[in-house]
């Protein structure tokens, strides 16, 4: 964990403002079974500020053969030798730190990390993990102390369990030049792009110096808003590549920065930080109708497929929802499952419908609306027959029975009533049931032949039909 810390603030008392003798005698008598390096390496360079901010990261190995519980780096009894108070600090799992010293010119600062038990470091191994934020650079720190001009500011101390556990040992922190050492390195800075989402980023850069015969080694890492994100290439003529994974990198605006760890020859050197925009792919929606031509009371599927139209996202799904339009008005939304989206309207009104399908967009997709479809809602046009007995007696009741058929299937059944008639009198009417049929019964009262007539005025959905006649022989009883 990063803990942030306000300058002046001190955690650990110094127990001198000056550094001591002492130190020697203790260095004497101190465990011949306690043996202690570290590395120190510079990560980045936070060149945001006015003032640059170095990250620095440690590594710890156990060279003796006791465990390693202590790590009081850039301080031995007596003085602290950190020109200015770190700004973040990170431990290692199990160990916790504090900051000591006092921040003056007589007494600068250092960083206590202890290990819980169980933590320590075994004799033989290494632990990485130790990290800190500081404005002192790798030259000042490299150097002599500030408020210790005789001693080098990364002198540190170990013990094998908690502070003062032991005698302890001290020892000097290596991985960092001096500026009178190796040559100066420029880090040159790509340019800000800007690429799709999906798009497999790959970045360049070059390391140079005034020293053109030595090749240069070491490691180029990169980072992206602050945290390493990688390792890149470098080459012996100070080439530097690095290849995101394609579609890795999320959509938004990212700072990156190459960081040359340097070498025996050349010293460490960042870039510039340089920005990339990752924008979202674009997207194309199309929509499918189940018919363009339906009578009324036939259902409709609607689906809107959404395609990706840059290639770097083909590959990635498409999320969000689809709204569906009948010209403006909005009938509905669907989620999007396999890159498509589906919706249903059981019962279309007669009439012209413009159908519309509209992508509202996603995490890496931008919205796109579909062509519109015209579908032809028609009324149903069905045949009516009328049934009744041929032969009935004058005086016995008869039923006269109207019935649709000859509509498309899954069409609406008509509504309302048919009218029933003798020759031109209107003898009853009949409400149409679901099954399509109406019927009346009547009573005969004179003998002979009598024509039945059955009309249908139709409806919303339905187109009125030709009249239906049926003829009946009444007898006297």
């Amino acid at each position: 964990m990063i803990q942030s810390f306000r300058p002046g603030v001190r955690r650990v008392a110094s127990r001198s403002a000056r550094f001591r003798p002492v130190v020697q005698c203790l260095e004497g008598r101190r465990l011949l079974s306690l043996g202690a390096g570290a590395k120190i390496t510079l990560v980045f360079t936070d060149t945001s500020t006015p003032k640059p901010t170095y990250h620095y990261a440690l590594t710890l190995t156990d060279s003796g053969t006791t465990t390693l519980g202590t790590f009081w780096l850039a301080w031995v009894p007596g003085a602290d030798f950190l020109p200015s108070v770190p700004t973040a600090v990170t431990d290692p799992a199990g160990w916790s730190h504090s900051l000591s010293g006092e921040n003056t010119t007589d007494n600068g600062n250092s960083i206590r990390w202890v290990a819980s038990d169980g933590a320590r470091v075994s004799a033989g191994k290494t632990l990485t993990g130790f990290a800190f934020a500081s404005a002192d650079s790798p030259a000042v720190l490299a150097g002599k102390s500030p408020s210790h001009p005789g001693s080098d500011t990364l002198t540190s101390f170990v013990y094998s369990s908690g502070p003062f556990s032991d005698g302890g040992l001290s020892f000097k922190v290596s991985g960092l030049k001096t500026s009178s050492g190796p040559v100066a390195t420029t880090v040159s800075s790509p340019m800000s792009t800007t690429v799709a989402v999906g798009t497999a980023l790959k970045l360049a850069a070059k390391v140079t110096s005034s020293d053109l015969t030595d090749p240069y080694t070491g490691t180029a890492m990169v980072t992206e808003n602050d945290e390493v994100v990688g390792t890149a290439s470098l080459g012996a003529d100070g080439a530097i590549v690095f290849t995101s994974a394609s579609g890795k990198i999320p959509v938004g605006e990212h700072r990156y920065q190459f960081v040359y760890s340097g070498d025996a020859k050349h010293a460490s050197g960042a870039s510039a930080v340089f920005k990339v925009k990752v924008e979202k792919a674009k997207s194309e929606t199309s929509l499918k109708v189940s018919g363009t031509a339906v009578f009324a009371g036939q259902a409709l599927t609607l689906t809107a497929g959404v395609l990706a139209v840059t290639a770097a996202a083909k590959g990635m799904p498409r999320e969000g929802t689809v709204t569906f339009k009948d010209g403006a008005a909005v009938l509905g939304t669907a989620k999007i499952a396999g890159n498509a989206a589906t919706f249903k309207i059981a019962h279309p009104a007669v009439g012209t419908h413009n159908y519309g399908a509209v992508y509202g967009g996603g995490v890496n997709f931008v919205a796109s609306t579909s062509v519109a479809k015209t579908v032809a809602v028609a009324k149903n046009t069905p045949r009516l027959a009328l049934k009744a007995a041929p032969t009935v007696k004058v005086g016995v009741p008869i039923r006269l029975t109207a019935s649709f058929s000859g509509a498309a299937p899954g069409t609406a059944v008509p509504s309302g009533t048919v009218t029933f008639r003798e020759g031109q009198t209107v003898i009853g009417t009949g409400k149409i049931a679901p099954d399509s049929t109406a019927f009346i019964v009547a009573t005969l009262r004179t003998a002979g032949t009598h024509t039945f007539t059955a009309t249908y005025a139709g409806d919303k959905n339905t187109v009125a039909p030709a009249a239906a006649t049926a003829k009946v022989v009444a007898t006297a009883g």
